[in-house]
């Protein structure tokens, strides 16, 4: 026969971890709420239509945008660190000058090797273009700087994304206008001369249930493991009496 005989100790070891591994779990699921959350804002907002870049809303984030206007590749910036289907390269990211307002468009990927021959494709389109895409904001940072040897006194090339440092002193509103169409994450590349526009029509997966499922079962599996330890044979205790001998 067994009898329940918690000890002391491993009861408040087993409470604190069972309340560290709920806290974790209870923790994921608030992230899969969040990223489902995400989902479907991503998916309403592109449904809606197109605002114009130079009069963005309160919150232009992952909003379909556009804008015509003149890009001043004397300006442009590369952002660095960025691999396309297998690829090293460059975000290329140009001020767009239109109606008095300044626009800063990711036009797309360009590979590593090409970029300088890219700009100077580029600055042979005279007049002003069309850009349309996808808005994504990001919080300034005034601390942001690039993290390579300025260029003619210009910080041309960037490791991340600060809009109006980027800008080099120009009133931009904080976010990028993503060129192109939304390309899914296992898209082929697509068959057009870079710079290759887009954004991935879908966030990256995110096994946050998974996560739950893992604390979850990892506080369940440490309660059996206490209970099973604060199980003890009527016989051991007898014994145990019968010599004096003190519960360990």
């Amino acid at each position: 026969m067994y009898r329940f005989r918690p000890r002391a100790g491993p009861t408040i070891g087993a409470a604190l971890g069972a309340l560290v591994l709920g806290s974790l779990g209870t923790w994921q699921v608030g992230r899969l709420d969040e990223a489902e959350a995400d989902r479907v804002r991503f998916v309403e907002r592109l449904a809606e239509p197109a605002f114009d870049a130079t009069d963005p809303p309160e919150d232009p984030d992952l909003h379909r945008a556009r804008v015509t206007g003149v890009p001043d590749w004397d300006h442009h910036v590369l952002l660095s660190g960025k691999y396309m289907w297998g690829d090293a390269g460059y975000q290329l990211i140009v001020p767009v000058h239109a109606d008095g307002a300044v626009v800063l468009v990711n036009t797309g990927w360009v590979p590593a090797d090409e970029a300088e021959l890219i700009v100077a494709r580029e600055r042979t389109v005279a007049g002003p273009r069309t850009y349309a895409g996808l808005a994504r904001a990001f919080p300034e940072d005034p601390e942001a700087k690039g993290s390579f040897a300025l260029e003619d006194g210009f910080q041309r090339k960037w490791r991340a994304i600060s809009p109006r440092a980027m800008a080099a002193g120009e009133d931009v509103p904080p976010f990028l206008l993503y060129e192109g169409e939304g390309l899914a994450p296992d898209a082929p590349i697509p068959d057009r001369e870079p710079p290759i526009g887009g954004w991935r029509t879908e966030a990256p997966e995110r096994p946050h249930a998974q996560y739950a499922f893992t604390w979850f079962s990892l506080m369940l599996t440490l309660a059996l493991v206490w209970l099973s330890a604060s199980m003890e044979r009527q016989a051991d205790a007898g014994q145990r009496a019968a010599d004096g001998s003190p519960r360990g």
